[in-house]
């Protein structure tokens, strides 16, 4: 079954690499479609990483719409969920968080390397003035761990951020 899925993995991060291989695109556009497709490639699958002691979080991505999108969904210990919707958007690389509080963030990759993705707020949709919002999203990998930190500033003005440090995942049969 552990082979099927490292199959079934591979095959989709292959669909996703060449879901834009034959569209004429300008050189940024090319650029940003690159970043989306290795991205998408290193994360596919689920990971894990633990908040406290025995409470876990179960973060999972997969492509969706003809490999054109990446969606991240994130299970906490307590069973909430969210999800993060990954895509190009000709010259940039966007996120959308859709909030457990009901907003939803936009925000944009503005630094990359081989192992760091960062991402920093764009514009939102619904956020109402007392809530808190996802203002900066890294994505950064050490050999093939993932650590994720997540910045919310608040309605006055503070910031708090959070890092997650997930390995990879093998969901239960």
């Amino acid at each position: 079954m552990v082979g099927y899925r490292v199959l079934r993995t591979a095959l989709a991060r292959q669909r996703f690499l060449t879901s834009c291989a034959n569209v004429r695109w300008s050189r940024t556009v090319r650029r940003q479609l690159c970043k989306a497709q290795q991205l998408a490639a290193r994360l596919h699958g689920s990971w894990q990483a633990e908040t406290a002691p025995g409470r876990r979080v179960i973060e999972s991505f997969r492509t969706i719409s003809a490999d054109s999108a990446l969606v991240e969904t994130f299970v906490t210990a307590g069973g909430r969920e969210t999800a993060s919707i990954y895509h190009a958007d000709r010259e940039a690389l966007l996120m959308t968080h859709y909030c457990a509080q009901g907003n939803q963030p936009r925000l944009q990759l503005t630094s990359s390397s081989e192992d760091d993705y960062v991402f920093r707020f764009r514009d939102a949709t619904n956020l109402l003035p007392e809530q808190s919002c996802l203002v900066e999203k890294r994505l950064h990998f050490v050999g093939d761990k993932l650590e994720q930190t997540e910045v919310y500033k608040a309605s006055n003005g503070s910031t708090e951020s959070t890092t997650l440090h997930f390995e990879r995942h093998a969901p239960a049969n």
